[in-house]
């Protein structure tokens, strides 16, 4: 069903968020990545979400202040940014590390 890498990779989405609904709205599409379990506030505007068991999805990391979404998975940046959209907020891919 999901396009998979054989290693993980980060792959840094800009993402138009304002507001905590907005971040939320990201969390939510892509909480529903198979391998997403635990959310995590770093601070304000900082939140990563963590599992020790990812199949596709191992961390996000929101950066409200920069407007950066870091997605760790197996899965191609094309299909993260799929789920991304499902959040209909304005995204574009940035970079892969």
């Amino acid at each position: 069903k999901y396009h998979r890498q054989h290693i993980k990779m980060k792959h840094i989405y800009k993402v138009a968020m304002t507001c905590e609904g907005c971040s939320g709205a990201v969390r939510r599409v892509l909480g529903k990545v198979p391998g997403l379990t635990n959310h995590i506030p770093l601070d304000s505007t900082h939140y990563s979400t963590l599992t020790s068991t990812a199949t596709e999805v191992e961390n996000v990391d929101i950066d409200m202040d920069a407007q950066l979404v870091t997605v760790t998975s197996d899965l191609d940046k094309d299909t993260v940014f799929e789920h991304i959209q499902k959040s209909r907020k304005a995204c574009e891919y940035v970079r892969s590390e």
